[in-house]
């Protein structure tokens, strides 16, 4: 932190090109709508919040000329993804988005919070929300957590903080996952006196920063310097106490950040003075001054306040060129000439002038007056020295004065090296363990990288976390989990090799890196030892404790990555391990994770197409075959792709199948279909629209609700025209609370039909229990019946079984005259297929309807025995040696 501030202020002095606006094009900068109090605010003219003015701030900093744009997360995350956006103003750090994004110095931490009902008294913390309702915004990192918690099917997906933040007052759920900083500042705008957050905290925080794409390093790094020095004048303080003063726990106010890193900043500086002044030539001189620059350095960092007020308020001093700047308030620099610029040497004169070319000049106010009078001091007593600006015996008489000898400058000049050498330590390893931290795991995983690739060798990245570590803070208390975290971490080296390294990133999560492998056979070993060593009984203050780890390992050059997406993959690798039982180790797969990353590519062009509204409902005719009616259409869906055209369903909804995104595009489908019945009824078709739903939609717990929701937005559609397929009847994991569900939908006036029957397991368990009106009969049979005698017992079969529970039965998949014969001779007389109509848009659907006429036989039919028909159908049955394709519609 102490290098952070120091680089960042330097190059605001030191540079001698301006930030020039036209070498990058004006920005467009994303904002989520209303995510209090980071933003406020609908649309682009009323934006506001804690983000929105902080970018202000550093954009005028940085001299960057933008446009505003304000939109849903989903949307403006998406935007950002497609390169039409170049900043997002506001985005939680996480692995996943790394992939697409590089991120700021973080603006704020706030961590996760557990909300609920001032009356649910059950819930005390994260161990009692197994089985209950819980709350989380779509997509964000919450819902995420709740995932890999394994509560997925208990949460209650909602678009809006104050969507979310409703439900949780009206007493129907049991809790909200949510950033704490947020749910404070929603439940104050709200006004919701009847929510709290629960004192035990949730397991996950949420990092905030501004975001830009990957590579975009120049633009990056000038919105950090930018940051350090809004951070540095004040500004960030009045944005942080204007928007977060509902937050108790101002986790990064600047002011008691600079309590804890003032006095280092003052040591700091004052090495710096120590080895630049090792080089003069009058040594001895300068260790005098030294010793006096450093009693006003250690007299300002005996006065905390002090040195605050004159980082925050009156300004910092920094090096440029070997000569000292005064920075005041709001980033300007005031110089005063008289003070300073006459007694730098003409050697010196041209740099300094050339640093503060580009910086404005203004006289400075009186308050100010004193410091760059000190400041100016500081350069002629000090700096200029060496250079004879002075009078040598009025140099010398003040260094009388100082009154020290010899054997104390030692003794300081020791003080400051033994100083130096405990921040390098600070800086480089672990407080509790006195493992390597971070900074030096990732300094020795680059070297063992370039030996690797000397020696033609292979090296293992592994991740371990302690599982179940939080259970003993929580019992024990943090004083005794942190011994039993130094013990486990002795033990961990002892099971490692020598020249293998082993660091601790944070809490209860530590790397490994071993090196001079052949293969993952060589490593598996020393996996076994960790494993042992992590498993086995601990002694603690006379407490046993048992835990174990989960360990992710990837291996390079096999996984041909840099060291930071080493250290990512092993952990992606662990958290499979944690999900398969814990206590063990798992390889990285690459082929896995790319198919991962296809998978989540596929799902945010989704999310794009759905709001760009780039899909469209096509409409199957259903009919009677006998009487000639027709009964109704299914929806089905399709994306109007603008480079692919259009593209049917089976090449995008299996990639969705079981995420968030696929619940939002269940729901336009159906609110489309609603919307398309009184269209259709306006134009004089009277006809109901079936929708097919997903396994895993129906499933959800507010399924009822949202479907609710939905008929509400349509009073004058009687809910009876709108019918629900149930896909994927085998996926139907509790049969109970379907049943429940179905239900309550047929409450509301919702009939269901059971799509594709016969290809499930379970689907004579699902003819018997579950309230369908009607079973469809899938069209993979139906298609092959007249030359495959196995389908068509299966349809015979299926038809007998709807016939014996007395259900209608529907056929899919007539292409022929032929194949409606065959089936009235079994009995089944509704159908819908290519042989009537193929899928066709909504408008149609009316001409279609006025103009269709079932075919003659098939209304003549029953005239004929029925069994010489029977008898007839089975002698066209010819057996061919393969298979025609299925057909998708």
């Amino acid at each position: 932190m102490m290098h952070t501030l120091m680089s960042a202020t330097a190059y605001s002095a030191q540079t001698t090109t301006p930030i020039i606006q036209s070498e990058l094009q004006k920005l467009v900068v994303g904002s989520e709508q209303d995510f209090p109090p980071f933003s406020t605010g609908m649309t682009d003219s009323t934006a506001g919040g804690f983000t929105v003015d902080f970018w202000k701030s550093v954009a005028a900093e940085a001299g960057l000329e933008y446009t505003i744009r304000v939109l849903p997360f989903n949307q403006v995350l998406q935007e950002f993804k497609e390169g039409k956006i170049d900043v997002l103003i506001n985005l939680a750090i996480s692995d996943e988005r790394r992939q697409f994004a590089d991120f700021s110095v973080p603006h704020v931490v706030v961590n996760g919070a557990i909300f609920v009902h001032k009356d649910k008294t059950g819930i005390l913390s994260e161990d009692d929300l197994s089985g209950q309702s819980i709350i989380v915004l779509n997509a964000d990192l919450a819902h995420d957590y709740a995932v890999s918690k394994g509560w997925a099917k208990q949460l209650v997906l909602v678009d809006t903080v104050a969507e979310g933040m409703k439900l949780l007052a009206s007493g129907k759920h049991d809790a909200m996952l949510l950033s704490k900083l947020v749910g404070m500042q929603s439940i104050q705008n709200l006004g919701l006196a009847n929510l709290k957050p629960l004192k035990a905290p949730a397991g996950f925080s949420q990092k905030f920063a501004f975001a830009v794409p990957k590579g975009q390093s120049d633009l990056l790094g000038r919105i950090n310097e930018a940051m350090a020095i809004t951070n540095t004048n004040g500004i960030y303080t009045e944005h942080y106490d204007k928007w977060f003063g509902v937050y108790e726990d101002k986790e990064l106010e600047l002011r008691h950040l600079l309590k804890y890193i003032g006095p280092i900043i003052a040591l700091f500086l004052a090495v710096l003075l120590y080895f630049h002044y090792q080089q003069q030539a009058e040594r001895k001189l300068a260790q005098e001054r030294l010793h006096a620059s450093e009693q006003r350095f250690r007299s300002l960092v005996n006065s905390q306040s002090d040195l605050i007020s004159r980082f925050t308020a009156d300004g910092i001093l920094t090096f440029v060129n070997d000569s000292y700047v005064s920075f005041m308030g709001n980033g300007k620099s005031k110089l005063l000439e008289r003070s300073i610029y006459q007694d730098i040497p003409l050697e010196g004169r041209e740099l300094v002038k050339a640093a503060l070319s580009e910086l404005s000049v203004e006289k400075p106010r009186k308050s100010h007056e004193n410091t760059l009078v000190s400041a100016a001091g500081e350069c002629r007593t000090i700096e200029w020295i060496n250079h004879g600006i002075f009078d040598s015996s009025q140099t010398l008489t003040e260094i009388q004065s100082v009154g020290r000898d010899v054997t104390a400058i030692r003794e300081y000049q020791n003080e400051v090296l033994q100083a130096h050498g405990e921040l390098e330590r600070i800086a480089h390893y672990d407080v509790l363990t006195n493992l390597p931290n971070r900074a030096l795991l990732a300094d020795r995983l680059n070297h063992a990288i370039v030996q690797c690739q000397r020696r033609n060798e292979s090296l293992a990245v592994t991740f371990m976390d302690i599982d179940d570590f939080k259970a003993v803070n929580d019992t024990y208390g943090h004083e005794l989990g942190d011994k039993l975290l130094v013990e486990l971490s002795k033990r961990m080296k002892q099971a490692l090799r020598e020249g293998d390294t082993l660091a601790r990133i944070g809490g209860d999560e530590f790397i490994a890196v071993m090196v001079d492998l052949n293969s993952i056979e060589s490593c598996k070993p020393v996996l076994e030892r960790l494993l042992k060593a992590t498993n086995e009984p601990v002694t603690v203050d006379d407490t046993v404790l048992q835990v174990s780890a989960s360990i992710g390992v990837t291996l390079y050059p096999q996984d041909g990555v840099d060291a930071d997406q080493l250290m990512r993959h092993a952990d992606q690798a662990m958290y499979i391990a944690k999900q398969a039982g814990k206590n063990r180790y798992q390889l990285f797969d690459a082929a896995q994770d790319s198919a991962i990353k296809i998978q989540q590519q596929s799902i945010g062009d989704v999310r794009s197409a759905l709001g760009r509204r780039e899909f469209v409902l096509h409409y199957q005719p259903k009919v009677n075959m006998h009487t000639g009616d027709v009964i109704g259409v299914e929806a089905l869906i399709r994306w109007q792709h603008p480079d692919r055209g259009l593209v049917p369903p089976l090449d995008f909804l299996p990639a969705i199948e079981g995420h968030a995104i696929s619940l939002e595009l269940g729901e336009w489908v159906m609110d489309t279909a609603l919307i398309q019945i009184s269209q259709l009824r306006s134009m004089g078709v009277d006809l109901p629209i079936s929708v097919n739903i997903s396994a895993y939609q129906l499933q959800q717990d507010n399924f009822v609700t949202r479907l609710e929701g939905l008929l509400a937005a349509h009073p004058k559609i009687d809910p009876h025209y709108l019918e629900l397929e149930i896909l994927e009847t085998s996926k139907l994991s509790d049969i109970s609370q379907v049943l429940d569900t179905m239900n309550a939908c047929h409450g509301l006036g919702v009939r269901f039909a059971l799509d594709d029957f016969g290809t499930g397991y379970s689907s004579l368990t699902h003819i018997k229990r579950l309230p369908a009106y009607l079973i469809k009969i899938d069209q993979s049979f139906v298609r092959d019946m007249l030359e495959d005698i196995d389908d068509l017992a299966i349809v015979e079969s299926v038809i007998g079984l709807a016939k014996t529970f007395k259900r209608e039965v529907i056929a899919e998949g007539v292409e022929t005259i032929a194949h409606g014969l065959a089936l009235l001779e079994l009995g089944c007389e509704l159908a819908q297929g290519y042989g009537i109509a193929r899928p066709m848009p909504a408008g149609d659907i009316p001409e279609w309807v006025s103009s269709w006429k079932a075919d003659d036989s098939w209304q003549t039919h029953l005239q004929i025995v029925s069994d010489t028909v029977h008898l007839a159908v089975h002698q066209t049955i010819k057996i061919p040696t393969t298979k025609t394709e299925p057909h998708v519609p």
